[in-house]
């Protein structure tokens, strides 16, 4: 799995390193602070990346996967809403939606039966 690969590469090669995707070259940053720097300081300057358009058109259309003007727009309408306090004050919903699906799954799995998930 490509999670997998890319843990093997950080600890061979270290936080940050280049790499090739067939004939493109990649570099993968695994740095927190210089993270930070890139997707918060610096945004503006990293709106092309690799595509990762899926053919679905609602996810083609996420801050993720767009580029370029689209992801610039996209980027300065959703901005605000992630602030740091408003971060803050949304972190005991996500807790709570968190522990319900825990909920659910040990619900879902009672017996020790497996639970089928769907995409």
């Amino acid at each position: 799995p490509l999670h997998e690969t890319e843990y093997g590469r950080r600890k061979k090669y270290g936080n940050i390193y280049g790499h090739f995707e067939g004939t493109r070259p990649l570099l993968s940053v695994g740095e927190p602070s210089l993270l930070r720097q890139i997707f918060v300081k610096d945004f503006h300057m990293f709106a092309d990346r690799r595509s990762l358009a899926t053919g679905d058109k609602i996810v083609d259309n996420m801050l993720s996967v767009v580029n370029g003007e689209d992801w610039k727009r996209i980027r300065t309408i959703v901005t605000p809403t992630f602030t740091t306090g408003k971060i803050k004050r949304m972190v005991s919903i996500f807790k709570e939606c968190a522990d319900t699906l825990v909920q659910n799954f040990k619900n879902a799995s009672k017996d020790g039966k497996s639970v089928e998930l769907k995409t």
